[in-house]
C-alpha cells in the first residue's frame, strides 16, 4: 500500500502537471479522478456514513485491493476529495481575483465571495460534498498527513480573500484588523447562507440568496469601516462583469 501523505500530494501534482505526465500517469489520474468522483457521488447522496471502501469498490466494479492500491485509508481518501474539490474551487476564486484591479481592493472582495455564492449553483455536488464535511461534528479525517494536506487546500482557498482584506486595510478602505479572521468570518457567513438553497426554490422571496449575500457581506464590510456608499458601487461595477463561473471558463 502506498503511504497516505506520498499518495496524496502524488495526486495533486498530478491535477496541476498534466502537460509534463507520461500515458501511463494520465491513466492513473483518470482512474483517481473517477474514484474521488464516485467518493463524492456516495457522500452526496448518504453522507459520509455511506462511504466505505467496500461500497465504493462496488460502485466502481473494483475489488477492494485494487482501491488500496490508489488510497491506503478511507482518511486519505477523503483527504484526497476534500484537497481535489478544494483546489479546484480555489482556481476560481483565483481567477476572480485577478479579475478585478488590484486598486480597488473591495472590489476584490466581493469579487471572491460572489464567485463563493456561484460555486454553490454551478457545483452543487462538490460544494455540497464541502458543505457536509464541515457541518460533521465528527473528526472525519485521522491521519496527520492527509488532516495537513486538506487544511492546507482550505488555505490556498481562503488566501485570494485575506491578500484582498489586507489590501482593503493598506488603503484606508477598511480600518486596521485581523485580515484571516475577517476572511474566515465573510466566508463563513457567504457559506451559510448557501445551505438555504433548497428553501429558495421554495420561498424565493424569503431566501433571496442573491441580496441576503449582498447585505451579509455588505454589514460585515461596513463594521469594518467600508464606505456603505462605496460599497454599492463597487457591488454594482462587480455585477456588471458578469458570472465569475463563466469568466474562469467553467470546473475542470
Amino acid at each position: 500500500m502506498l503511504d497516505s501523505a506520498v499518495n496524496i500530494v502524488h495526486y495533486v501534482n498530478m491535477i496541476y502537471g498534466a502537460e509534463s505526465q507520461t500515458p501511463r500517469e494520465r491513466r492513473r489520474e483518470a482512474n483517481l479522478g473517477r474514484i474521488v468522483s464516485a467518493a463524492t457521488d456516495l457522500v452526496v447522496s448518504g453522507g459520509f456514513d455511506a462511504l466505505s471502501m467496500g461500497r465504493l469498490a462496488q460502485a466502481l466494479d473494483y475489488t477492494p485491493g485494487a482501491l488500496y492500491r490508489y488510497f491506503s485509508s478511507k482518511d486519505a481518501l477523503i483527504s484526497a476529495m476534500t484537497t481535489r474539490v478544494t483546489r479546484e474551487f480555489a482556481g476560481v476564486l483565483r481567477d476572480a481575483q485577478e479579475r478585478v484591479p488590484g486598486e480597488v481592493p473591495l472590489q476584490r472582495v466581493w469579487s471572491l465571495l460572489w464567485a463563493w455564492r456561484r460555486l454553490a449553483e454551478v457545483e452543487p455536488q462538490r460544494f455540497g460534498m464541502l458543505s457536509l464535511l464541515l457541518a460533521d461534528p465528527r473528526m472525519l479525517i485521522q491521519e496527520e498527513a492527509a488532516v495537513g494536506e486538506a487544511m492546507g487546500a482550505l488555505g490556498d482557498a481562503l488566501a485570494p480573500l485575506i491578500q484582498s482584506l489586507e489590501a482593503c486595510a493598506t488603503a484606508g478602505d477598511l480600518t486596521a484588523g485581523n485580515a484571516t479572521h475577517r476572511a474566515v468570518a465573510v466566508f463563513a457567513a457567504v457559506h451559510g447562507l448557501m445551505q438555504f438553497r433548497k428553501q429558495a426554490l421554495r420561498d424565493p422571496a424569503l431566501f433571496d440568496l442573491d441580496l441576503l449575500v449582498r447585505v451579509s457581506v455588505r454589514t460585515h464590510l461596513v463594521g469594518w469601516g467600508a464606505d456603505s456608499g462605496r460599497l454599492d458601487s463597487d457591488f454594482a461595477a462587480i455585477a456588471a462583469l458578469g458570472d465569475p463561473i463563466a469568466r474562469a471558463k467553467g470546473m475542470k
